[in-house]
């Protein structure tokens, strides 16, 4: 193990795929908020960019694929996140609205076609119409869950945090260095935005955790139909992510604070999360290795 973390292939992935993201969130969220203390507006808009911002910076270090129009399901993640950060600048009140909630749906809708075409095509139309709609609604209902302001905004960044990193160890093992790679990146992302977070008070640096709600999805839906993950996997993952957006809604709904309101939220993701990577290693194991 020392001499696998000693190998200049793994130091330079940890670098692109962990320093990098991390670095770059820092250094958004603390841009963004020394521009606050002169533009407010502005640099809230900037603060809510280190999270989007990051984790294209671990992609383009770990898959650097941008092409026009995209050729895989990955290189779709560049042009996603240019909608999200604009649904993500708009004021709270107008990405509350029916318009805005339509918008997320119908977003979710066109990604999980686009996404699940090569695949589903191939399929009966009722089943690829009921997969591709089951995917959308799930995508939709987590984007929203995570913009509400019934979930508290730290906590969620926490356990997205924990389901990313999940997937990261989970990926490889279900046949996918590549996904791991991007798991991590996210993760990392996320944990430099907390970080600044943290370090100055500035909750708008964690206004980008929608979008990384998104891309999560995107990474276990190319997971689950790309990777071939099993379905115990999928379903582990899921449920942590479920358990830590439902434990970050009570949070804010009996107004927690200090530790408990992220240790809570974060216990109810890892739990889940710690299943999914066992079954991901005895499945990995049982095939022989990845």
């Amino acid at each position: 193990m020392w001499a696998l973390l000693h190998s200049a292939f793994v130091q330079s992935e940890i670098a692109h795929a962990v320093l990098v993201p991390a670095a770059v969130a820092v250094f958004v969220g603390a841009c963004g908020r020394l521009l606050a203390s002169v533009t407010p507006r502005f640099g809230r808009h900037v603060m809510s960019y280190a999270v989007p911002a990051a984790f294209l910076a671990g992609y383009f270090g770990t898959y650097s694929n941008f092409t026009v129009p995209p050729a895989t399901v990955l290189s779709w993640v560049p042009w996603f996140l240019l909608v999200l950060t604009a649904i993500q600048s708009l004021p709270d009140g107008a990405r509350r609205g029916a318009p805005v909630q339509l918008t997320r749906l119908l977003a979710s809708a066109g990604a999980a076609a686009l996404l699940l075409w090569p695949i589903l095509r191939h399929e009966a139309p009722s089943g690829a119409l009921a997969t591709a709609a089951g995917v959308a609604i799930l995508w939709a209902f987590s984007w929203a869950a995570a913009d509400s302001p019934g979930v508290a905004r730290v906590p969620l960044a926490a356990v997205l945090l924990s389901l990313s990193a999940a997937l990261a160890a989970a990926a490889p093992l279900s046949g996918s260095i590549l996904l791991g790679q991007l798991g991590a990146a996210l993760a990392a992302a996320l944990g430099g935005a907390l970080l600044i977070a943290r370090l100055t008070r500035a909750a708008a640096v964690l206004d980008g955790v929608p979008a990384a709600t998104f891309i999560a999805g995107l990474l276990l839906v190319d997971l689950r139909f790309y990777a071939g993950a099993r379905e115990a996997v999928m379903s582990w993952l899921l449920v942590s992510g479920a358990a830590g957006l439902a434990a970050s809604a009570v949070v804010r709904r009996y107004e927690t604070t200090g530790v408990r309101a992220v240790v809570l939220p974060v216990l109810a993701a890892l739990i889940p999360a710690a299943f999914a990577i066992t079954v991901a290693f005895k499945l990995s194991q049982a095939g022989g290795g990845y």
